[in-house]
């Protein structure tokens, strides 16, 4: 018993060490997404020949706000597939901030981790993007979605199935699809759920909400470092590498769906075990570029193309799982 306390103790310790640089990194995080929502909002070439450049680029902001601010904005189809799921794919939410937190070892885990981890995943959302740009040329393709067609008063629309690229939303107002009419209900959603468009005060934006963000992904790591160390204690270290191992080259595909869930809390976890080396790189790579946060629960929340959602679903699950499988199988590690 005592033994089982002596784990729970060092599982709160080494989570409370982490809470200060948590903090610091989140509160940067909100004054990036602050002075940058406006910017992307309003950007016209996340529809263009470089949209899947600009997402990938902005999906490396290691946050979900800007995956959830995109999903919002594609379904009002201001933006397209293609830099949607290069945001989706850079993306990697919790990751970096975690990493980060390891204030000791940074210059060192930036270079020989990090950096890397985030280039290829930003090499990745690029060529999956584009590829995503050019199939939707044709205008039979998935991607495209529905176009809105605007009557003359600005409040009736209409639905033109499948005929190619989709239409801009009027005067940045937010289409519900099935009782087509017009809501003002689009704004910016932040990476913690606040919304960035009504937040006046200062001392709410960059102390509250970061220290909230902090609180929670605090949360989440003591539960999973008490998990994990209770499981440790009662199997032991080899056990546990061994059973991830078993799996083999399955371990990029259990990674993948753990990523899938619209959840913070999916990232820490493969975060934390990649850390430990409990799994490959090709695995948090896979893991991690089918993470977005809670992005996919608003994609499917927000856009009624349900068709379209699941092929973005599965998009993301089949490039997730074929490079990470390939990670694994060229033995590329850190």
């Amino acid at each position: 018993m005592i033994d089982l306390l002596n784990v729970l103790f060092d599982a709160l310790l080494d989570s409370i060490k982490l809470l200060p640089f948590l903090f610091l990194v989140y509160f940067f995080i909100e004054l990036i997404e602050n002075k940058s929502s406006n910017n992307f909002k309003s950007s016209h070439l996340l529809n263009g020949g470089l949209s899947p450049l600009i997402g990938a680029s902005a999906g490396m902001i290691p946050q979900c706000g800007f995956s959830v601010m995109a999903t919002n904005l594609f379904s009002c189809r201001h933006i397209n597939a293609a830099a949607l799921i290069a945001i989706y794919i850079a993306t990697s939410d919790e990751a970096l901030p975690i990493m980060l937190s390891d204030v000791a070892n940074v210059p060192d885990i930036f270079l020989s981790v990090i950096l890397p981890l985030i280039l290829i995943k930003f090499v990745l959302a690029v060529i999956v993007g584009y590829a995503i740009y050019f199939l939707c040329k044709s205008p039979k393709s998935i991607f495209n979605g529905d176009q809105i067609k605007i009557d003359n008063d600005n409040k009736t629309v209409a639905l033109i199935q499948n005929h190619g690229s989709a239409a801009s939303c009027i005067k940045d107002k937010h289409f519900d699809i099935i009782t087509s009419t017009v809501t003002d209900d689009h704004d910016d959603v932040g990476c913690c759920g606040h919304n960035i468009t009504k937040e006046t005060s200062k001392a709410k934006k960059y102390l509250l909400h970061p220290l909230i963000h902090s609180a929670k992904i605090f949360i989440y790591i003591l539960i999973i470092n008490a998990v994990f160390g209770i499981i440790i204690f009662h199997l032991g270290e080899k056990a546990i590498s061994d059973a991830l191992s078993s799996v083999g080259y399955f371990q990029p595909l259990f990674a993948t769906f753990v990523g899938l869930i619209p959840n913070c809390a999916s990232s820490v976890i493969l975060t934390q075990l990649f850390v430990s080396k409990s799994i490959t790189l090709g695995s948090a790579i896979a893991g991690l570029s089918a993470n977005s946060g809670i992005a996919l629960a608003v994609l499917f929340k927000q856009n009624k193309n349900i068709k379209q959602n699941f092929a973005i679903v599965l998009t993301l699950i089949t490039v997730s799982v074929l490079t990470g499988t390939l990670l694994m199988v060229f033995g590329v590690e850190f």
